[in-house]
């Protein structure tokens, strides 16, 4: 387990000890970094890994600003 950047302000961390990271769909603890973007087609993408909620995409969208620098 990787999980080094999970107190950096531009990266999500996901804690599968509790109801919101449970309901993710990831089955261990997790960081979900904006720092590191690729884009990709959805045809080559061979396993989904898990979601985020409406309020985990809000806090998502926050490390964003953070990593891209913007307000």
């Amino acid at each position: 387990k990787n999980l080094t950047m999970k107190g950096d302000p531009a990266c999500l961390f996901i804690d599968v000890s509790t109801p919101e990271g449970k309901a993710t769909g990831v089955l261990v603890d997790s960081v979900v970094s904006s720092l590191v973007l690729d884009t990709v087609y959805s045809d080559t993408v061979a396993q989904v890994l898990g979601s985020l909620s409406p309020s985990l995409l809000r806090e998502f969208d926050d490390c964003l600003k953070e990593g891209l620098g913007l307000p």
